[in-house]
């Protein structure tokens, strides 16, 4: 029988590696222990190899869209790893897509539990939380993903448009500044920014910030964006 302590580091292992590294990584006394575990860390490593191929699977088909077959994917990596905070989180933002907001909240919440420090965990749940109409909790998450990583310009985004739906407009351009400030090409920050001025009355500067947007956008090949810049600069015009 494995001993509890090779049990234990093998599990602790990224899923791949070749039996070699593990044996080296554990540093077996003998060649007698070696060979009395050998059948387990086999069947172990095997296991490993066929979680490591569903995450795969699951990354590949959330790139396809196909969202539900996704989290079949990621479900098996946690039936088998549910230390996976990635999985977790790939669950959770499958279950977004599909607009199951309360349970890809639930899966972000488990990958938090498991891992606090990813700044885009918070993001994650924050957009959950915001598509659910619950903007004071979404910016209780962006401004945990901004003090873990004030380079984060998806959260002050994300934030600026909390506050828009809160009314709070010059808190929105506080942060839709901080956007532009880390990227002058992200086009949805002058956009957002362009909804606040109009807001707060100031129509000039608001198609201002809709023209940055609508040039940015047909530069990037972001047809919908420059449509809605198009929209809000004829209706402001």
């Amino acid at each position: 029988m494995v001993s509890q302590k090779v049990l234990t580091l093998l599990k602790q292992f990224h899923y791949g590696l070749s039996l070699t590294t593990v044996v080296a990584v554990l540093n077996f006394a003998s060649p007698r222990v070696l060979s009395a575990n050998m059948t387990h860390i086999q069947t172990l490593l095997e296991v490993a190899d066929a979680v490591q191929e569903a995450y795969e699977r699951g990354i590949q088909l959330y790139g396809e869209q196909n969202y539900r077959r996704a989290i079949d994917a990621f479900s098996q990596v946690i039936r088998n790893n549910t230390s996976s905070y990635e999985a977790y989180n790939f669950r959770g933002i499958s279950y977004h897509q599909l607009g199951d907001y309360e349970q890809a909240i639930n899966d972000f919440d488990r990958a938090i539990d498991l891992n606090p420090n990813q700044h885009y965990i918070y993001l994650n749940r924050g957009l959950s939380y915001l598509s659910r109409g619950e903007s004071r909790r979404a910016i209780d998450n962006f401004n945990q993903a901004i003090r873990l990583d004030h380079t984060d310009i998806k959260a002050y985004i994300s934030r600026g448009l909390s506050y828009n739906k809160l009314r709070e407009y010059r808190r929105a351009i506080y942060d839709f500044n901080q956007a532009i400030r880390l990227d002058p090409n992200e086009a949805s920050a002058y956009s957002g920014r362009g909804y606040s001025y109009f807001k707060l009355g100031d129509i000039n500067t608001a198609l201002e910030d809709y023209e940055e947007a609508a040039g940015l956008y047909l530069e990037q090949g972001e047809q919908e964006g420059y449509e809605r810049a198009i929209n809000w600069l004829e209706f402001l015009d």
